[in-house]
């Protein structure tokens, strides 16, 4: 980003950085398709570790994909609102999976015994998700990219938090980094590798999340 393309704004307390997914789906109906959105969330159940479930946006239609004595969380839905991804213990780590909109079709699509995954985000064009990773008893993470159909991974850079977007065509992801003693966000060209601080603050920041048409970044600042 140059000139007024380094234009960033800052927001604090926004929805979008929650843990919340929001998606559109198609709902079939006597007049034909309608749209309507769903949420994707995490819960616990009494007694029971998070599961995702999905819902309508008034809080009714509540319907609960995973049922499994399992940690699922972090959902996230693919651009096409067909697939959700998500992480589980159910493979005795925190990987990366995948399922259809309404549960079935589960499939482990990273299956790596001594990384700890978090926050899939699909990218554009829904055939790669980029996640943050790291190894067992070591601070430092990374950010990987998986293809979805065949599983394929890269890792991309190194990331001490989770928080990553996808720019609108596919090209560029924004990250956090800690710098000193505070998190900066940052840039990476994925064809390139090239990476660039956008903030270089005293400040911490988090969630960094990129505009619709790709010019601008959000993300929440403790900045006074």
């Amino acid at each position: 980003m140059g000139g007024d393309e380094k234009e960033v704004v800052r927001m604090i307390g926004r929805f979008l950085m929650s843990m919340i997914a929001l998606g559109a789906v198609a709902l079939a109906s006597d007049a034909g398709a309608e749209f309507a959105y769903r949420i994707a969330y995490a819960a616990a159940p009494t007694g029971n570790p998070l599961q995702i479930f999905t819902m309508n946006p008034d809080g009714l239609g509540k319907s609960q994909l995973t049922n499994a004595p399992f940690l699922h969380r972090d959902p996230s839905w693919s651009p096409d609102m067909q697939m959700i991804a998500f992480i589980s213990s159910r493979s005795g780590d925190n990987d990366l999976f995948v399922m259809k909109a309404n549960g079935s079709g589960v499939k482990n699509i990273t299956d790596t015994p001594d990384l700890w995954e978090w926050e899939p985000a699909w990218s554009p064009n829904g055939r790669e998700i980029a996640y943050y990773v790291r190894r067992a008893l070591d601070l430092t993470g990374e950010i990987w990219i998986v293809d979805v159909e065949t599983g394929r991974k890269r890792r991309i850079t190194t990331a001490y938090v989770p928080g990553i977007s996808w720019s609108p065509d596919g090209r560029r992801l924004a990250f956090l980094r800690l710098i000193g003693k505070s998190y900066d966000v940052f840039l990476i060209d994925l064809q390139t590798g090239r990476e660039e601080n956008l903030t270089g603050s005293p400040s911490n920041e988090r969630s960094p999340c990129f505009t619709p048409d790709g010019e601008r970044l959000l993300f929440i600042s403790d900045k006074g």
